[in-house]
């Protein structure tokens, strides 16, 4: 976190795989993804926090 708040570090890409496939139906694609936002989040918050 010391990178991010010199300015070293300015962007981080954080991904979260959802596979999709043709016969899930809508609420279960919004469900899926809804848990992967949920995964990531906290990197999201705590880079919020420190810059």
């Amino acid at each position: 976190m010391q990178e991010i708040k010199s300015g070293k570090v300015r962007k981080v890409l954080v991904k979260y795989d959802v596979l999709l496939t043709e016969n899930q139906s809508l609420e279960n694609i919004l469900q899926r993804l809804l848990e992967g936002f949920e995964q990531v989040l906290p990197y999201y918050q705590v880079c919020q926090t420190i810059s």
